[in-house]
């Protein structure tokens, strides 16, 4: 049986801390947490359980995932601005 939790205050923390680094960090950018989390995980899996662990790197992986895909979009608009500036080019 699982275990009804309310997450409610939990979530509002994730919106709080998401609300200030609008302000002070680059929103799209997920290297910083990435670390963040790789490290925190690092130090203290000699306490974590094995679903700890593997909720976290649950976790992780997403957002490893996400700024991968992150980066391949970004890529694939600065080619697209190279290849179409090329072509303006070679029209005039």
């Amino acid at each position: 049986m699982t275990e009804e939790l309310d997450i409610t205050s939990t979530i509002d923390n994730f919106h709080e801390r998401a609300a200030r680094m609008v302000e002070n960090e680059d929103p799209f950018d997920l290297d910083p947490a990435i670390v963040k989390l790789a490290q925190w995980i690092t130090k203290e899996k000699g306490w974590l359980t094995k679903d700890d662990l593997d909720a976290l790197c649950e976790v992780g992986g997403m957002m490893f995932r996400k700024q991968l895909l992150r980066r391949v979009q970004t890529n694939a608009s600065r080619i697209e601005d190279i290849e179409f500036k090329e072509v303006e080019t070679v029209q005039t």
